[in-house]
């Protein structure tokens, strides 16, 4: 079996940032811990990244507006850091290639890109797909059962049947629930003060029956029970569904117009052959960081 690990460039910059590391820690990092959860080869290795705005913004766009108001909202230190930092990112993928591929395309988020990735070898049983993340959004990419994610954070394998134990509903529903709570962290609203666990609950108590699930939401929304209502756009439970599905259904390989296609797979064997050598000198050149090939770094990245 051949094993690809997808990697969520941006979230495992920001780890180590938050950890006062400098970003390009996380090749030594991702290697240690992939080298810890998998113990047969590793054959490619890939580098997702945000690639400008997101298409979601063309139908909605309120989609993760709010990161600007965020940022306004910093002090001049935490500006100043979060330019470096952004600098950092934007300054890494022709390095990047030395430890796998890198792809990015216009339009596309990191997420997009994993969920792409995962829906293309979902029924290739022979291929099994570890996409690097701590994003909670990335359990509804584990299609099947040979694609599985590998919590950065909590350092732990994450497979189809561990994603209930974990995040409280299984992978084939979970858009489903996230469509009715909404997402924050992407400026989604959903139903107003009903949260994930209570929804959670719920769709088990009713057997996984979306319908009835749907039509219990309706009941409490009008007698306002656990405080839940509709948010101010909303005339049903079934508009807040609709809208945040068409939102937050992933990308798959069928979305890609052929020239984005043609920029994926050139992208997909785009690796460049590093030493030692060139690693140590371009990072201390670029980065001011010296990162230690270490036999974890070798095996992984398979560095010569």
């Amino acid at each position: 079996m051949k094993t690809i690990i997808v990697i969520d460039t941006k979230l495992v910059f920001y780890y180590q940032q938050q950890r006062h590391k400098h970003p390009l820690n996380c090749i030594t990092d991702i290697a240690d811990k992939v080298a810890s959860n998998i113990p047969q080869d590793i054959d490619k290795v890939v580098w997702v990244r945000d690639f400008g705005k997101s298409k979601r913004v063309k139908s909605f766009p309120q989609y993760k507006a709010h990161r600007k108001e965020m940022l306004d909202k910093k002090t001049k230190a935490e500006k100043a850091r979060q330019e470096i930092f952004e600098g950092i990112y934007k300054s890494t993928p022709d390095f990047l290639r030395n430890f796998g591929d890198v792809i990015s395309i216009p339009g596309y988020e990191a997420d997009d890109l994993a969920s792409i990735i995962a829906h293309r070898f979902s029924s290739q049983e022979d291929i099994q797909v570890v996409l690097v993340s701590s994003d909670e959004d990335w359990a509804r990419f584990l299609y099947t059962d040979n694609i599985a994610l590998l919590h950065y954070g909590r350092n732990t394998m994450i497979y189809r049947r561990d994603v209930e134990k974990v995040f409280g509903v299984p992978t084939d529903h979970k858009l489903f629930v996230d469509s009715l709570t909404g997402v924050r962290k992407e400026n989604v609203d959903g139903l107003v003060k009903l949260g994930k666990g209570r929804i959670s609950t719920l769709l088990k108590e009713l057997d996984y029956d979306h319908d009835k699930v749907i039509e219990t939401l309706d009941r409490w929304c009008e007698v306002h029970k656990y405080g839940a209502r509709l948010p101010e756009w909303a005339t049903c439970v079934q508009n807040v569904l609709a809208r945040n599905m068409r939102i937050f259904t992933p990308f798959t390989i069928y979305d890609f117009t052929t020239q984005e296609n043609l920029t994926f797979n050139a992208s997909w064997s785009s690796k460049t052959k590093a030493t030692r050598q060139d690693i140590l000198l371009q990072s201390l050149r670029d980065f001011s960081v010296a990162i230690q090939i270490t036999p974890n770094i070798s095996r992984i990245y398979k560095i010569s």
